[in-house]
């Protein structure tokens, strides 16, 4: 789920330009990574924020070449930790040095590559492995995780809405010219399923037997629940606001920026409008295994529902050959959405999460992490928001006031954001309802 849900889980971005899908890069470098015309080069010297994303935890070099129809930017460390930017081609006379000087961020993973095209940009965690972020030109509110074989590709999750999802595909072409075979649902949110809709016929999608009662209409209209209603419901006013903005701003520079927020804001909430929910065709209740052809052999693709958590039917996606696996919005780097979950099961969740064998944690929001560390705080923060809750139940504190009582700054090492009490009411409504049902199972 977006940044609102959860506080922040990416690194500060001082520029008006960010928005929820993370720190977006400055306008005066090109977007455009992808496909350009043979011996076209962009000389990066402002190129900060994304930068820090690609090179990890200590200085690095980043290297940029150009491999016929693609661009592509791989970190690795220089021997004596001097951050270089070397722009390499295959086809034009001169290599190209730029030394810049990097604040760098714990906890990130090493990229091996970089793609990008007008909206997406696909960060290469293992060979033919790909972390999708959006640029900022459409918004995408979510990751993406791409799996590109032999002759297919396998996409996790599906974006926000159908034209988020149309440019995923449209851009597939900068890293694959094979087709997409599966989708694959993490759970039924919008930000991750609202775009299902525009991967073509054919392509199975699949996902937990929940998530299919959900997106089909058995349990309840996706689109008159809170979760999609009180994130959508106030993109209008977003538009208007910036509309507003743009006609009173006399900096032109300034101008540009705001107006091109205000576009990518109005086709969101345009696109919000041509939303049909389509669920899974293909589902699972614990485990289903995939095995997708490569050039050497075949990848292990598994899909495993470990127990209900951010939702009651998360699916995370792991490869274990590659030792990596995507979360969804189940583990976060931050603090996750708790309006549709299971607070009470989901540690226990997390503990089946963390005995999988794995170096890299993918995320359905926020950039790839290796600890397992930011499990067992997330762990902690969980049983502790389940049982202070569950005291204030037990006293008859409405969820109204608890969500304001609830002190959760005994975790503010870990979440800066909890400086001061307060929950979000969503998450403690859900939490009550738990209680209110297990209270009334008791009594039976």
């Amino acid at each position: 789920m977006p940044r609102g849900m959860f506080g922040s889980w990416h690194p500060t971005c001082p520029d008006p330009r960010c928005d929820i899908g993370g720190p977006q890069r400055p306008e005066s470098v090109s977007r455009h990574l992808g496909p350009r015309r043979l011996g076209d080069f962009y000389i990066v010297t402002d190129w900060f924020e994304e930068l820090k994303e690609l090179v990890g935890n200590r200085r690095s070099s980043l290297a940029i070449h150009s491999s016929g129809r693609h661009i592509r930017a791989s970190a690795h460390r220089d021997p004596k930790g001097i951050p270089i930017m070397k722009i390499i081609s295959n086809v034009a006379p001169f290599i190209c040095l730029i030394f810049t000087s990097l604040l760098l961020l714990p906890g990130l993973v090493s990229a091996q590559g970089v793609v990008e095209s007008d909206t997406h940009r696909f960060t290469e965690i293992v060979p033919d492995v790909y972390h999708v972020t959006g640029t900022g030109s459409v918004y995408t509110m979510s990751n993406a995780l791409v799996l590109v074989g032999e002759s297919d590709v396998l996409v996790v999750d599906s974006h926000v809405t159908p034209a988020a999802s149309e440019a995923l595909l449209a851009s597939l072409e900068v890293v694959s010219d094979q087709p997409v075979r599966y989708l694959v649902n993490s759970h039924y949110h919008f930000d991750h399923a609202h775009g299902n809709q525009s991967f073509p016929e054919g392509v199975d999608i699949i996902g937990h037997t929940f998530t299919r009662a959900k997106l089909s209409g058995a349990i309840g209209d996706v689109l008159e629940e809170t979760t999609f209603r009180s994130f959508s419901d106030g993109v209008p006013n977003t538009v208007a606001n910036l509309e507003r903005q743009v006609a009173a701003e006399t900096d032109p520079a300034r101008k540009a920026v705001l107006e091109e927020r205000y576009r990518v804001q109005r086709d969101y909430m345009m696109s919000i409008r041509e939303v049909v929910p389509t669920p899974p065709n293909i589902t699972l209740e614990t485990e289903m295994t995939l095995y997708q052809d490569l050039a050497s052999g075949s990848r292990e693709v598994r899909l495993l529902h470990l127990g209900r958590a951010h939702t009651g039917g998360d699916i995370v996606i792991f490869l274990p050959e590659e030792r990596l696996v995507f979360t969804g919005d189940m583990m976060l780097p931050g603090l996750a959405y708790m309006g549709d979950g299971h607070v009470d099961e989901w540690p226990a969740t997390l503990e089946a999460l963390k005995s999988l064998d794995f170096d890299v944690l993918l995320p359905g929001h926020g950039p790839p992490v290796r600890s397992k560390d930011v499990i067992s705080n997330f762990q902690a923060y969980l049983t502790d928001l389940w049982q202070k809750t569950a005291m204030l139940h037990r006293r008859g504190v409405s969820a109204e006031q608890a969500a304001q009582q609830l002190d959760m700054t005994n975790h503010v090492d870990n979440y800066g954001q909890l400086r001061s009490p307060g929950v979000d009411p969503r998450a403690v409504n859900r939490m009550y309802e738990l209680l209110d049902e297990q209270a009334a199972g008791r009594n039976e």
